[in-house]
């Protein structure tokens, strides 16, 4: 992808891919602030995500996992390209460029994320926490004895 700003007029799969990356992050993020206040309803499905029981995109970690992991583990290009609105009369896509696109998008998300996902804890299932655990815990920060 171009490292310019990506719009409908230079690139419009790439602005289009862009926007569904968008909506499926602030789905995600509304139903995880939703949660932290204490609602605990059933998150809605969505064209792109299903939030089955289990999901790991409902959690807080979960969410930053999938983002970490790039690839299928969320928005699998296959599924974004099968959508029936790629394919109406005044909208037509280069399946390979969307693809490329959501690939490069991907990428970029997963490194930014990758700090946040460094953990420390000597504890087996860390990997499988609801939780962050970002933070290391040494020297000075645990007071001299």
């Amino acid at each position: 992808m171009d490292e310019g700003i990506v719009n409908h007029h230079n690139d419009p799969d790439g602005w289009v891919v862009v926007n569904i990356w968008r909506d499926w992050i602030a789905e995600h993020l509304s139903h995880l602030t939703r949660r932290e206040a204490g609602d605990n309803g059933s998150p809605h499905s969505t064209l792109l995500c299903s939030h089955e029981k289990g999901d790991d995109c409902l959690t807080v970690a979960g969410f930053y996992r999938a983002l970490r992991k790039g690839g299928d583990a969320y928005l699998p290009a296959d599924k974004v390209i099968d959508e029936e609105w790629w394919n109406s009369e005044y909208f037509h896509y280069d399946e390979k460029v969307v693809g490329q696109r959501l690939v490069a998008l991907k990428g970029h998300a997963s490194e930014i994320v990758k700090p946040l996902l460094d953990s420390h804890l000597q504890y087996a299932e860390r990997d499988n926490l609801e939780y962050l655990t970002c933070v290391e815990a040494g020297g000075r920060a645990m007071g001299k004895r």
